[in-house]
């Protein structure tokens, strides 16, 4: 490889590195790392020998492939569930309660007998008396 490829590399591959590091940063230099590679990656119209566009025509990789690739891979990523990131985003909510909805005053819970039926159950007529004692015998 010439040296201006290896550079080129070099560069490439730590962008993706930082991309890739960075993509789910909670702190504030991770987060600006993370923007700083993804506004690199996907600058279009940037011009340059350093511009992500350039390096990669140089080091034939296709740019277009290159980008969707990443936002496939940022998909997949967020799709899964970091525990440790969650635990840190909702540090501050567990320390106040359990989740649930406001609490607008004490309502007492209804005991079975004293549920309602609602207007549109159909009514269930009782069985006849003669109905209910065969029920209860075994037909031979």
């Amino acid at each position: 490889m010439h040296a201006i490829k290896r550079l080129m590399y070099a560069l490439l591959s730590d962008a993706l590195r930082c991309f890739q590091t960075y993509a789910d940063a909670i702190d504030r230099e991770g987060r600006r790392i993370f923007a700083e590679v993804e506004a690199w990656i996907s600058a279009r119209d940037a011009e340059g020998p350093c511009a992500f566009e350039t390096v990669c025509e140089t080091l034939q990789i296709e740019p277009g492939r290159l980008r969707d690739s990443l936002d496939e891979w940022r998909v997949q990523k967020a799709g899964r569930m970091n525990l440790r990131y969650l635990g840190k985003l909702n540090a501050t909510a567990r320390s106040v309660g359990p989740i649930g909805s406001p609490k607008r005053g004490r309502v007492p819970r209804k005991r079975a007998a004293e549920v309602k039926v609602s207007r549109c159950d159909p009514p269930v007529p009782p069985l006849p008396l003669a109905a209910s004692a065969s029920l209860g015998q075994s037909q031979e």
